[in-house]
């Protein structure tokens, strides 16, 4: 977007900006499943190639894909080294003991509103807005 057009749309009245954001969802979810095919067949054309880079003109796609590892086959590696020789590659099994953070279940601890405006009070204050807000689209009836 460039500055004129930031002007254009900063001057619309609401029911105008609520319109052209209605088009530019919807036009946006159209990319969103044209850019979705797009990637399959990328990703077909890598598989079926058995290749990890697709080339263009002026950009290439590069693939990438977590990798995992079988412990049930790399458990055969334990018949072939001593405990000591795996021990810069390998940790057994065990148990381990973790700090779990407090937790609020704020649906209960609203209940204890009612002992008071001083307690209101603090459940009130611990309120915060965390993350963007969302805007969804409903249709008018």
């Amino acid at each position: 977007m460039n500055y004129s057009q930031a002007e254009e749309i900063s001057a619309m009245n609401d029911e105008e900006l609520v319109a052209t954001y209605t088009l530019k969802k919807s036009e946006l979810e159209g990319l969103k499943t044209e850019f979705g095919y797009i990637e399959m067949l990328i990703t077909q054309r890598l598989e079926e190639r058995g290749a990890s880079v697709m080339r263009g003109e002026k950009f290439n796609v590069e693939s990438t894909q977590k990798i995992e590892y079988d412990k049930n086959i790399l458990a055969l590696l334990r018949e072939h080294f001593s405990a000591d020789e795996l021990g810069f590659c390998y940790t057994p099994e065990h148990q381990e003991v973790v700090n779990v953070e407090e937790n609020w279940n704020m649906t209960k601890t609203k209940t204890l509103a009612k002992h008071g405006a001083d307690i209101a009070g603090i459940i009130s204050d611990a309120r915060m807005k965390v993350g963007r807000m969302r805007l969804h689209l409903k249709e008018r009836k």
